[in-house]
This record gives structure tokens, sequence and C-alpha cells, in this order.
């Protein structure tokens, strides 16, 4: 597994790691998804285009997540996988996401957590050794 879960009191969070900004916001859009269902039951028939924008790695990170969770509360979309475009050196960090997942269907794929917001409590992402490792800690 590319992510894994943190322990957490009362809130629940995960880890990643990847080999550039792009991976690892592909894998957050993953454990994002592992976090609310069953990714395996989760189809990818259904896309949905977003843009974001902020001034590092770490905000970036959070607006990603942010973001997926509004496409979820509003539309019922849950992405379960993504392709990632990052651009911006100086000046904030862009995101360009095409995200690949369907509306959750109750009546096929139950939901393991209700996620009520992303925080920024232990939010990181640094560079380790040549890689990326990030941070998140969601509010349930």
């Amino acid at each position: 597994m590319p992510y894994h879960f943190l322990d957490h009191t009362g809130d629940v969070g995960f880890e990643l790691e990847a080999g550039s900004l792009p991976e690892l916001l592909r894998e957050a859009v993953a454990a994002f998804a592992g976090t609310l269902a069953e990714p395996e039951r989760l189809g990818g028939g259904e896309v949905r285009e977003l843009e974001v924008a902020a001034p590092a790695p770490d905000l970036l990170l959070h607006a990603l997540l942010e973001e997926l969770l509004y496409l979820f509360e509003r539309e019922g979309f849950l992405a379960r996988e993504g392709e990632m475009e990052v651009r911006g050196e100086e000046g904030p960090l862009r995101l360009r996401a095409r995200l690949h997942g369907e509306r959750w269907d109750p009546e096929r794929t139950a939901l393991k957590l209700l996620v009520k917001g992303v925080t920024y409590h232990r939010l990181a992402v640094e560079s380790r050794a040549g890689r990326l490792h990030g941070r998140v800690v969601l509010d349930i």
C-alpha cells in the first residue's frame, strides 16, 4: 500500500511517500478514498477536473483534500484516483487535477468513516533522502 493510516485519538490520519509532488498528491487521492470507503469497490467512470493553488506543498495537499471532501459532500462524488499536474517554481504552486471516480452508491459501497474536515494538525510535506513524505489528519 503506498500510504498507511496513523493512529490518532478521535481522528484519522495517513502518511504518504512518493518521488515527486504530483505522485504524492495522487497517493493522497487514493488515501482519502480509502478513508471513506473500500477503493476497490469504487468505479472510475466519472471524471471531475479541478484547479487549486497554494504557497507551499503542504498547503497544496490540504487544498486538494478539501476539494475532495467538498466534491463528496456536495455531489456525492468520490474520487479513487487522479492525474496531477503541478506548476509554479516561484509564487504559488498550482495544481490541475483530473479525478476519476463515481457518485457514491450506498447500496454498493458502505462508508467506513464520515470525514468532517481536513485539519492543519500535523500537516506536513517534507523531503527526506530524495523522497517526499506527507502527513495529514482528518477530522471525523
